[in-house]
């Protein structure tokens, strides 16, 4: 699969990781749009906890990493307590080869995109195909096709999905705009408590410490008695004391809002560094499991627009065993020659079949000379076989690399 750099590939291939933010058991949410959760299909390579492939449907919440607010059903059923959970965004089926499961990703897109394109009221479908980019960390993408879903139509509903979008780029001031405009067409009294408690958020992520306490204060008032608030007791009460003041300075939410500051942040050299906190070797604390939190700080970094970032997410990659084919395939052919030859040496020492037909197929593509002399040694490590390159900067001694390597892995 072919992306201008490797982080399309990294959410849908490999990383399916949900954050345990708030995981609130019985949560009410409003509808009319399906619930944008960021857990990608299952590459091998995911965490212990259940990916998309395996885990229910029905998903866990609202408040995972990177998720997107609402559900498929209509308006009139905006705020049942039903107790169902937003729906995960499905899961295209994982094929053996890398080139299978690209094409299935290609055609299920360009399904979404014609469904969007044709449907009479285009909100539900634009919110599915906004879950299709946003799982996969095209973030940008997504809130593109909202925008043009809410010149076509005035469904609340887009709003609540806009809010998600922004939030997980580190736009909360654009994000409350949206969930204020949302809250104020249905009524306080009306919409769901989680939605109550994602301006809550919001709101005190954005600075506008007032507006998040009065929303706090609505949502004891209103929902106070109700199962979803005992459910989402402790986790209410952490917003509270950020609200009133009462946490570090240093504070900056949920692990969702580290992730997207991960995104979103102006300087590469400050990604760079959030990225070592999240994702090096070892990160976290004592015996917890840190792999979920690494792998999906991985698949942001790897949809990075700087180099760098993305280079590093790929030596964080190699150093954390991605053994997803899919993954290393896309990543030596990223658009950068310093991801690409830290790709080599992650493919090599990563990926078990068909290693030594991908390094030959980029050798065959390479023309920088770091990325081919990277590849050269990792087919050497791959095959056993060892001879020196020579000046890799000039093309005719490529060409004869290249020619060698044809020679000796048709021996063999």
């Amino acid at each position: 699969m072919e992306f201008g750099h490797v982080g399309v590939h990294v959410a849908c291939g490999c990383l399916a990781v949900m954050s345990a933010c708030c995981a609130i058991p019985g949560e009410a949410t409003d509808p009319p749009l399906s619930g944008l959760a960021a857990a990608g299909p299952s590459g091998g390579v995911g965490p212990a906890r259940p990916s998309a492939a395996t885990a229910s449907p029905a998903g866990p919440t609202a408040t995972e990493v990177a998720a997107i607010r609402g559900s498929a059903a209509s308006s009139s059923a905006a705020n049942s307590s039903d107790g169902a959970r937003p729906a995960r965004a499905a899961s295209p089926r994982r094929r053996a080869a890398g080139s299978g499961a690209a094409l299935d990703e290609r055609a299920r897109e360009r399904r979404l995109r014609s469904d969007f394109a044709d449907a009479a009221q285009p909100a539900a479908a634009a919110v599915e195909l906004a879950s299709f980019l946003a799982v996969r960390e095209r973030h940008d993408e997504a809130l593109h096709v909202l925008d043009l879903a809410c010149a076509r139509t005035t469904d609340p509903g887009l709003l609540l999905a806009r809010a998600g979008v922004l939030r997980d780029l580190a736009r909360c001031d654009l994000a409350l705009v949206d969930l204020e405009r949302y809250v104020t067409r249905r009524g306080r009294a009306e919409v769901a408590p989680s939605t109550l408690f994602e301006l809550v958020q919001v709101a005190w992520l954005a600075g506008e410490s007032v507006t998040a306490a009065q929303a706090l204060r609505d949502l004891q008032r209103l929902h106070g008695a109700t199962a979803w608030f005992a459910a989402a007791r402790e986790e209410v009460g952490a917003w509270s004391r950020r609200v009133t003041d009462e946490t570090p300075e240093t504070d900056v939410g949920e692990l969702r809002d580290v992730f997207a500051m991960l995104r979103g942040a102006p300087r590469g050299s400050d990604r760079l560094r959030l990225l070592e906190r999240l994702a090096a070797p070892g990160a976290g604390d004592g015996g917890v499991d840190r792999q979920p939190v690494r792998r999906r700080a991985i698949a942001v970094a790897c949809a990075d627009p700087s180099a760098a970032v993305r280079a590093r997410a790929i030596q964080l990659a190699d150093a954390d065993g991605i053994s997803d084919r899919g993954f290393w395939l896309a990543a030596i052919r990223d658009e950068s020659p310093l991801v690409r030859r830290f790709a080599a040496a992650g493919l090599v020492r990563n990926v078990a079949a068909g290693a030594v037909d991908a390094l030959l197929a980029a050798l065959t593509r390479e023309r920088a000379p770091a990325p081919f002399r990277a590849i050269h040694t990792a087919l050497q490590r791959a095959t056993g076989v060892e001879f020196a390159a020579g000046a890799v900067e000039l093309q005719q001694v490529r060409e004869r690399v290249r020619a060698r390597w044809r020679e000796k892995c048709k021996a063999s």
